[in-house]
C-alpha cells in the first residue's frame, strides 16, 4: 500500500493538542495518502501501490461487488375486481400514463432493498394465473413496476386475460358456469435496468377493469351480447407468486 505521511504528526509535548488537527490526521478524504482513511475502506485506483497489480477474490468482501435477493408466496391469490380495483379503461393492450396506485402490489412478487452502489440489476420472476374475465375485449395486467412507475417499453407486461372456456355446444348460450378447460398462464420475466445507489422498490403489479355493466360481450369471441345483471366485467383472478429476484452488478463508475 501506498505510505501515510500524516499532516500534522508528530504532536509536541509543549504545544496544546488541536482535536481538528488529529481529526484531519485519523479521517481526510479531501486529499489521498495524507491520513488513516487510507487504510480505512479508503484504497482505490488513486492511491493503491503501483506494484498492487492484482486483486483476487478472497480479498474481496462479500457484498462489495453483487448482491442479490429474492422472495416467493406459496399461497393461491384472489382478487375479486370489484373489490379491490377501480379502474374503467383497461383494455387488452396497455399503455403508459395510468396512476401506479391504480395497480395492487402481488404479496411474494414485491421487493424493497438497498443498493449501496449504483448497479446494473438483473430482474427476474416467474408467476402464474387464471381468471374469470366476462368480456373479450378486456383483461387484467400483471405489469413489473420500479419505484413507483412502469413503461410497456420494457416489454414487461402480461395481459392476463379469461382461462376458463365454456364447452361450445348447442345449448352454451345458456350455461355460464365453471365449465369446460382450465387454462393457467405462466410468465417467465426478466428485465435490466440500471440503478443508482440508495433504496429501491421493485415487483409484480396487478391492474384489472373493475367496473360493472348490465351487459357484457360473450367470452367465446363476443358470439353474443348477455344479460350479467350489474355483474363486474372482470370477475376474479388468481395469481401464484412463485419468485421474483434481482441481481445486482456494481457499477465501475
Amino acid at each position: 500500500m501506498p505510505t501515510v505521511t500524516l499532516q500534522n504528526y508528530p504532536y509536541s509535548d509543549a504545544a496544546a493538542s488541536s482535536a481538528e488537527a488529529i481529526m484531519k490526521d485519523l479521517y481526510n478524504p479531501d486529499t489521498v495518502n495524507v491520513s488513516f482513511e487510507t487504510v480505512n475502506g479508503g484504497l482505490d485506483v488513486t492511491n493503491a501501490d503501483s506494484g498492487w497489480t492484482t486483486v483476487k477474490r478472497e480479498q474481496v468482501q462479500r457484498g462489495t461487488f453483487t448482491s442479490a435477493q429474492a422472495v416467493s408466496g406459496t399461497a393461491n391469490l384472489d382478487w375479486f375486481a370489484s373489490e379491490w380495483f377501480t379502474l374503467d379503461t383497461l383494455g387488452l393492450y396497455l399503455t403508459n400514463g395510468i396512476e401506479a396506485t391504480e395497480f395492487k402490489a402481488i404479496p411474494g412478487a414485491n421487493q424493497t432493498f438497498l443498493l449501496p452502489w449504483a448497479a446494473t440489476v438483473v430482474f427476474t420472476w416467474t408467476m402464474a394465473w387464471g381468471g374469470e374475465l366476462w368480456q373479450a375485449d378486456s383483461a387484467a395486467h400483471l405489469i413489473f413496476m420500479l419505484d413507483g412507475a412502469y413503461d410497456i417499453d420494457d416489454a414487461a407486461d402480461r395481459a392476463a386475460p379469461r382461462s376458463m372456456w365454456r364447452p361450445h355446444t348447442a345449448t352454451h348460450d345458456a350455461v355460464y358456469s365453471h365449465m369446460g378447460e382450465v387454462k393457467n398462464r405462466f410468465w417467465h420475466g426478466h428485465v435490466t435496468k440500471t440503478l443508482a445507489a440508495g433504496w429501491h422498490t421493485a415487483g409484480i403489479v396487478l391492474g384489472c377493469d373493475g367496473t360493472t355493466r348490465s351487459t357484457v360481450s360473450d367470452p367465446l369471441w363476443q358470439r353474443n351480447t348477455v344479460q350479467l345483471k350489474g355483474w363486474p366485467i372482470n370477475r376474479q383472478v388468481r395469481v401464484w407468486a412463485r419468485s421474483f429476484r434481482h441481481v445486482a452488478f456494481r457499477n465501475s463508475r
